[in-house]
């Protein structure tokens, strides 16, 4: 992730906003005028083309303030993103604060503005949490949830006899 200003500085690098769900101008209209030519807006991509975004950027900024599981975030942990997150959906049983991401508080801007300036100015402290993130999350395979998944069918058609 890159390109961002949220009132504190512009950084001279590139914001990526991907699958957004409402058209480009609505997402480029919540920027400045001066960060806007910082920020690409692209709908949707095919899964190959959206893990190869996730290794060519630096920090994945997943702020939700309502989400079910959150694929996007575990996706980007396996491939070693270093993650800034809000407690929501998925979030808390998958990102440490320090460890292995930063967590922030819901709508809380500064603290959001804060942490990805700390992520995008410590290359180690990226390394560090995104091969924390890789290890937190590598396996969580749909094979290994298949298989869960027929454990605990398996279990309750035990417990039933």
């Amino acid at each position: 992730m890159s390109g961002v200003h949220y009132g504190w500085r512009l950084l001279l690098e590139r914001l990526t906003v991907l699958g957004a769900g409402v058209p480009d101008d609505v997402v480029l209209g919540s920027f400045s005028d001066a960060a806007r030519p910082f920020v690409r807006v692209i709908a949707r991509l095919p899964e190959d083309a959206v893990i190869d975004l996730y290794r060519r950027h630096d920090v994945l900024l997943w702020t939700p303030t309502y989400e079910g599981f959150g694929l996007v975030l575990l996706e980007a942990m396996s491939q070693r993103m270093a993650v800034v997150a809000t407690p929501i959906g998925c979030a808390p049983s998958l990102v440490r604060d320090g460890e292995n991401g930063l967590v922030v508080p819901v709508r809380q801007h500064e603290a959001t503005a804060d942490a990805v300036e700390r992520l995008l100015d410590d290359a180690a402290l990226r390394r560090r949490l995104g091969d924390a993130a890789r290890s937190a999350v590598e396996g969580m395979t749909w094979r290994a949830t298949a298989q869960k998944t027929l454990d605990v069918y398996g279990r309750a058609l035990r417990v039933r006899r």
